[in-house]
């Protein structure tokens, strides 16, 4: 299983150090997406970053950060999360990757 987490290039310039410091993030996420780490395996986590394009409103996007969903907590009444550990910088410029909602999974086999 693998989590997309878009996040803007104000969010992401907001906590660049942060992140390059504590190399890890901890997301909110439904109830209802439900993961068995025992099945699975820990999830694979892609941080994407999104900004519209200065020409045409065209959204551009690209791997900025990857994790491994290490721990899975609980979050008020109706939500979950998940912390990254460890979270690690790309190595990529940007790619054009990403989904159009703020989480989506798919099972990697």
């Amino acid at each position: 299983m693998a989590f997309i987490v878009n996040l803007s290039s104000d969010e992401l310039g907001a906590n660049l150090e942060k992140f390059r410091i504590e190399q890890r993030f901890t997301k909110s996420r439904p109830k209802s997406l439900s993961i068995d780490a025992a099945l699975d395996g820990p999830p694979v986590v892609f941080l994407v970053g999104e900004a519209l394009s200065e020409a045409g409103g065209a959204r551009s996007r690209w791997l900025a950060w990857v994790g491994i969903a290490a721990r899975h907590g609980t979050v008020g009444e109706v939500d979950k999360s998940i912390t990254v550990d460890p979270l690690r910088p790309s190595a990529r410029g940007p790619d054009a990757i990403g989904s159009r909602g703020s989480w989506c999974w798919c099972r990697v086999p």
